[in-house]
């Protein structure tokens, strides 16, 4: 992931200047907010290759079965909700 960062920024922009400045500023966004954002953190951990590239697939999969499980128990507890207000 870390070579195609830098080869998109390469044909993005071509200048050396304007590439380290592009790859500082995301390196740095992506510090300053991996913290509050598990995207983020993920990112930041298939940038530095800790995590396989495919792991977000199975992250967002993870995430919509958390929600539909979620809407079911609130469906269960509070069946005369509407649907939009589950």
């Amino acid at each position: 992931m870390e070579q195609f960062l830098y080869t998109y920024l390469v044909t993005k922009y071509g200048l050396r200047s304007l590439i380290v400045e592009w790859a500082t500023a995301i390196i740095n966004g992506v510090r300053a907010h991996m913290e509050a954002d598990h995207e983020i953190q993920l990112f930041a951990k298939v940038l530095k290759n800790v995590c396989d590239e495919n792991f977000r697939l199975t992250q967002l999969r993870v995430k919509d079965t958390v929600i539909k499980m979620m809407k079911e128990v609130v469906r269960e507890k509070m069946p005369l909700k509407s649907q939009a207000d589950v």
